[in-house]
C-alpha cells in the first residue's frame, strides 16, 4: 500500500490569499528601499560639502553661517561649535568625506539588493542582514 506524502501548506496559501501578503511585502520594501535612497543621496551631498570645505578656514566658514542665520555672536553654544570646528584639519575632512562617501556606497548596494529580483542563492541575498554599522 502507497502512502501519498502530503505537502504542508500554510493557512494563507490554502485561502488563496497571497497576493494580498506579497503586496504588502513589496510595500514595505518599497518604502525601506526609497528611505535608505535617500539618506544615501543626502550623505553623497553630505560628503561633497566636506570636500568642498577643504582647504579652507572652518571657523571663518561657520562665522558666515552664524551671521547669515542672525545668530548672536556671543551665544556660548556658537562658541563651542567655534572650538570644536578649530580642531579639524584638512586630514581629517579628507577621512571624513570618504568615509561618507563609503557608507553612501553601502546604503546604495543596500537599495540595489531590495530592488533586485534573484531568487537564487548569492550573496547579494545575505547583504541586508549584514551588520557593519549598529
Amino acid at each position: 500500500m502507497r502512502r501519498k506524502v502530503c505537502e504542508r501548506v500554510s493557512t494563507h496559501e490554502a485561502c488563496g490569499r497571497t497576493d494580498g501578503i506579497k503586496r504588502s511585502r513589496n510595500k514595505g520594501l518599497l518604502a525601506i528601499a526609497l528611505f535608505k535612497w535617500f539618506k544615501s543621496a543626502l550623505l553623497l551631498l553630505l560628503s561633497f560639502g566636506f570636500l568642498k570645505l577643504l582647504h579652507r578656514d572652518l571657523g571663518e566658514v561657520a562665522e558666515g553661517v552664524a551671521n547669515n542665520l542672525r545668530v548672536d555672536s556671543d551665544n556660548r553654544y556658537l562658541g563651542a561649535l567655534l572650538a570644536k570646528l578649530s580642531l579639524l584639519d584638512d586630514k581629517k575632512l579628507a577621512a571624513l568625506s570618504a568615509l561618507t562617501f563609503a557608507y553612501c556606497a553601502l546604503l546604495s548596494l543596500k537599495v540595489r539588493v531590495c530592488f533586485s529580483r534573484n531568487d537564487g542563492p548569492s550573496i547579494s541575498r545575505s547583504l541586508p542582514r549584514l551588520r557593519l554599522f549598529p
